[in-house]
């Protein structure tokens, strides 16, 4: 289940888009709120200003079509769904897309099966979105705490190269987290505690 989703679509045609919009909440088993918009200009004012789920974008439009609207959405927002819907398969259109960042490529609805379809990827897409969002706010978090920490740490990878070091371990290492990060860890040892067998010493905890 995917709760409440709030879903912008973008469409020239307003009709199309209140036809969608009354298909779409027979199908999703969620709460939907569907802001249209027939002004692609105003996509990423309506969300700074609401809680957008997912963006469902008609291609052609004009003036502006559907890549130039994924394209300003993913300067901002770059893990937010973006469906992209198209009047008839276009091969070009789809490999620019996906290269843009699209999350999905689908050919406008014109039947039930194809708006089952369409509802499917916008719960599934919101769901990972959701997901992503929960696990880099996590990270964060997590990464908050331990930058809080007074005593140097860091994280190395199998190569014993630094992923991650607070402003402690900075300190210890004599280094900023630009020059740092990527490095091996032996590399920047203070001298006295770069022997062999300080080395291996490191090697045989890591392993």
């Amino acid at each position: 289940m995917t709760g409440d989703i709030t879903i912008l679509h973008v469409d020239d045609e307003a009709a199309y888009a209140d036809l969608q919009k009354m298909y779409l909440e027979k199908i999703i088993e969620a709460s939907l709120s569907t802001i249209i918009t027939t002004d692609p200009t105003e996509v990423t004012e309506i969300i700074e200003r609401s809680s957008v789920d997912c963006i469902v974008c008609d291609y052609d439009m004009p003036d502006i079509d559907g890549l130039d609207v994924l394209a300003t959405v993913r300067e901002e927002y770059p893990i937010l769904p973006f469906i992209l819907l198209t009047g008839k398969g276009n091969e070009k259109v789809a490999s620019e897309a996906i290269r843009m960042g699209v999350t999905d490529y689908v050919q406008k609805p014109s039947g039930s099966k194809q708006y089952k379809m369409l509802g499917s990827r916008i719960c599934n897409a919101v769901v990972r979105f959701r997901s992503s969002r929960r696990d880099r706010k996590e990270m964060r978090r997590f990464q908050n705490l331990l930058d809080r920490v007074a005593d140097p740490l860091l994280t190395l990878d199998t190569d014993l190269c630094i992923t991650y070091l607070n402003e402690g371990a900075e300190q210890f290492l004599d280094g900023s987290s630009e020059s740092l990060l990527g490095a091996a860890v032996v590399d920047h040892l203070p001298k006295n505690l770069r022997s062999k067998q300080n080395y291996a010493e490191l090697w045989m905890k890591k392993r």
